[in-house]
């Protein structure tokens, strides 16, 4: 495919494009020009694990993916992995879509989420009538590296069972190890309460390189999962694949104007998971000092994570900044107050 082909998809200003679910993948993921990033302005993944799932489970049923909005990039973005780069001519920047995406690419092992939760499915259960799924779809994550409870994602698994997992967990590995190398070596076998479990990574990774009937092939030939429901499973993940994802490209007029941009943005937020404004002030921010984000990804890699969220800490911060450093003629409520949407749009 020709490096500016996405620009072609879009060459009349108001008409959408649509394109396979494995084609933006391919787009997200691409390193040189033509690339789909995320703009400053976009928050942190707020989705949850059921959200997540269920987005999936809704795929696998052949539940259309949704519009996306576009536009040209400017100036700065972010990368799949969430990292802040310089964005070339020809690259692209995802409005609206974040959450939706960031849960795509977890099937892929790829995307901001990759280092800290896993997606995976059980091939020889059936799902839990509570969890009104299609396959019994599992997710792990660094704080429960043996999984969650597969009717409800979001619950933690009753602690007993967690306790029991640990200690077998210690004696197989005859070592001390901390909950990040636990999450790294945790394979299908290890989740609690799985019967035949395998990573949507693995089997996309078979899928798009060695197609359908290798595939297929290869998870019976390893045990994985009852036949019927490793046919089904293989199918249903391949007809996601081509699933179409339609997309819009945003009026220039509206990407070229702060105040519009902005306020697009915010209005759209209410359509999915409405933004605070806490995170509204925090994306006005990140959308004028885009490398905020970089710092604070370093910062709650550490033991701050732990103690605050990364709004929560930004907004502290500026808080202070203010107290310290007060403008001319503030008043002492503008002064010591928390942070606004309309505070920070003066910065």
């Amino acid at each position: 495919m020709r490096k500016e082909s996405y620009h072609e998809l879009f060459c009349e200003p108001q008409k959408p494009a649509d394109l396979t679910l494995k084609r933006v993948v391919d787009w997200m993921r691409a390193d040189t020009g033509g690339r789909l990033l995320l703009p400053p302005i976009q928050r942190s993944v707020v989705w949850t694990n059921e959200q997540i799932i269920h987005y999936w489970d809704s795929l696998l049923r052949g539940y259309p993916p949704g519009l996306m909005m576009v536009h040209p990039a400017s100036n700065k973005g972010r990368d799949s992995d969430g990292e802040t780069i310089e964005t070339q001519k020809d690259d692209f920047q995802l409005f609206d879509g974040q959450q939706r995406m960031t849960a795509i690419l977890l099937g892929f092992g790829m995307g901001q989420l990759k280092n800290n939760y896993k997606l995976w499915v059980d091939l020889n259960v059936d799902p839990n009538k509570n969890s009104d799924l299609k396959f019994q779809l599992r997710i792990n994550s660094i704080g429960q590296p043996f999984g969650y409870r597969s009717e409800a994602p979001n619950q933690k698994v009753e602690l007993n069972k967690r306790r029991e997992k640990w200690k077998s967990w210690k004696q197989k590995k005859n070592r001390n190890i901390n909950l990040i190398e636990v999450f790294k070596e945790v394979d299908g076998d290890d989740l609690i309460d799985a019967k035949c479990i395998v990573s949507f990574e693995n089997i996309l990774s078979s899928l798009l390189g060695f197609g359908r009937n290798k595939t297929i092939l290869e998870l019976k030939s390893k045990k994985k999962g009852n036949d019927q429901r490793v046919d089904e499973f293989v199918d249903a993940l391949e007809s996601a694949l081509n699933s179409k994802i339609i997309f819009q490209n945003v009026s220039p007029g509206i990407v070229a104007d702060q105040k519009e941009y902005i306020r697009s943005f915010t209005r759209l937020g209410q359509g999915g998971t409405r933004l605070s404004d806490d995170e509204l002030t925090y994306s006005i921010i990140k959308y004028n000092y885009p490398e905020i984000h970089d710092r604070m990804k370093d910062i709650m890699s550490g033991d701050s994570g732990r103690i605050a969220g990364e709004v929560d800490l930004v907004l502290s911060a500026l808080r202070v900044s203010k107290t310290l450093t007060p403008w001319e003629q503030a008043k002492e409520w503008e002064v010591i107050g928390r942070p606004s949407p309309a505070f920070v749009s003066q910065l």
